[in-house]
């Protein structure tokens, strides 16, 4: 009579199996709970798989644990409110991709930019994932409008994803290096939309309220428009180092650090009522004794106003030419205006909160395309333009993020100046 074949104690089974008498193969959940889609008491827990994840310091140096090469089988795993699923994060880098890339630019080459390089040095960074993911969330809240849950949903995502993103950027930027500069730079870009978006009427506190159509959203307030300039002028200072320039120049990224380069407008002119108002501008400056401006003030705010000329001289002559005109073209002029010109904007001075005033209303030639500028954006001028802008500003899907950008803007800087 043959005896019975005998098996090693189970001492670190499962509770179930315990409680049951039978052999458990300890293996988180275990293969008898799975099949009597029961409870596994080994089944691994949201703080394990989260600390299971960070502890992977690469690809090359992960090897599969019981656990985790089973863990994706257990029916019983819950994930929290600020956690989103790999399915949800899979069609937010989808949409992307197809679509949401493309309201960043309008030029080819930096939309495969943005579509090759920046998704891959994502896989290395993940606060630049997180970043790509809550523009994407934020763009597809902006266009369910219609549809108030999925707009929250979506907010919510973007809300998660920023707040992510953001601190691990920061310990970036603290210890900025080349192997890292890539991926920065194209954070702060992304960031800088987000800004941007901000003071739109797809701005994210909006898409989050959960009120009636008619509700009382917060106003835009002057601070806001400033976090433009500290974000935009973030994105250049990743170009300060010596080594940024020259690495830069010769990577993915040269096309988006060097810009659009000179346009050939050497012999175009603004119209002669434009031209006007700068030299009126110019002469209130230096002219006027009690603006409170020192010297270097003057000087600054001078520079301002030439800077913010060329820029609108550079957006005319593209537009005339049928030539293709994005975003950057504008708010290039916010990351080459003087230091001392941005102190006199947080100090608000009346003089350069005029300047910023007249350049708010430029962002109307971004979608006024096809007709001639009748009108030069400054204070005489203000109801025509507000009224251009609304109906040009946002109409289409690659302004999203500048939709009410033009009233929201001035209406916080009326308010600041009382």
């Amino acid at each position: 009579m043959s005896s019975r074949k005998g098996h090693n104690k189970s001492r670190h089974g499962c509770i179930r199996c315990k409680e049951r008498r039978v052999k458990c193969n300890e293996i988180g959940p275990c293969n008898h709970c799975l099949r009597r889609r029961e409870d596994c008491s080994l089944a691994p827990t949201n703080h394990s798989i989260r600390q299971s994840s960070s502890n992977r310091s690469s690809p090359g140096s992960y090897s599969p644990s019981p656990e985790t090469s089973t863990s994706f089988l257990s029916p019983f795993i819950r994930y929290g409110p600020s956690d989103s699923s790999w399915s949800q994060d899979l069609y937010l880098m989808s949409h992307f991709l197809l679509s949401s890339c493309k309201t960043i630019t309008a030029r080819s080459d930096l939309i495969h930019m943005w579509q090759q390089v920046v998704p891959k040095d994502a896989v290395a960074h993940p606060f630049l994932m997180h970043g790509i993911l809550a523009f994407s969330a934020l763009h597809l809240a902006s266009l369910h409008s219609d549809d108030p849950p999925l707009r929250l949903q979506y907010a919510q995502l973007s809300q998660h994803h920023q707040s992510e993103a953001i601190p691990e950027f920061r310990k970036c930027l603290a210890n900025l290096r080349p192997e890292s500069a890539g991926a920065c730079f194209a954070m702060g870009s992304i960031l800088a939309c987000l800004a941007v978006a901000a003071v739109s009427d797809n701005r994210l506190d909006r898409a989050l309220d959960q009120g009636s159509p008619d509700s009382s959203f917060a106003p835009v307030t002057y601070e806001t428009i400033l976090a433009i300039f500290t974000l935009i002028r973030g994105v250049r200072s990743i170009l300060d180092p010596a080594w940024a320039w020259e690495m830069f120049s010769v990577s993915p990224y040269a096309n988006a650090t060097h810009g659009h380069g000179k346009a050939d407008n050497d012999s175009f002119e603004l119209p002669p009522q434009t031209q006007d108002v700068y030299k009126s501008l110019q002469q209130k400056i230096h002219q006027v004794p009690d603006l409170d401006l020192c010297e270097s003030q003057r000087k600054a705010c001078i520079e301002a106003l030439s800077e913010r000329e060329k820029v609108e001289k550079d957006l005319v002559y593209h537009r005339e030419k049928g030539k293709p005109v994005e975003q950057s073209f504008l708010f290039k002029w916010v990351a080459v205006v003087p230091d001392e010109f941005v102190a006199l904007l947080m100090g608000r001075n009346t003089v350069a909160v005029e300047i910023l005033r007249g350049f708010v209303l430029l962002v109307r030639l971004l979608r006024n395309r096809g007709h001639g500028m009748s009108q030069h954006p400054d204070r005489d001028s203000d109801d025509q333009m507000l009224d251009d802008a609304h109906h040009t500003v946002g109409e289409s899907e690659d302004a999203w993020y500048l939709k009410g950008f033009v009233e929201n803007a001035i209406g916080a800087i009326d308010v600041m100046a009382g």
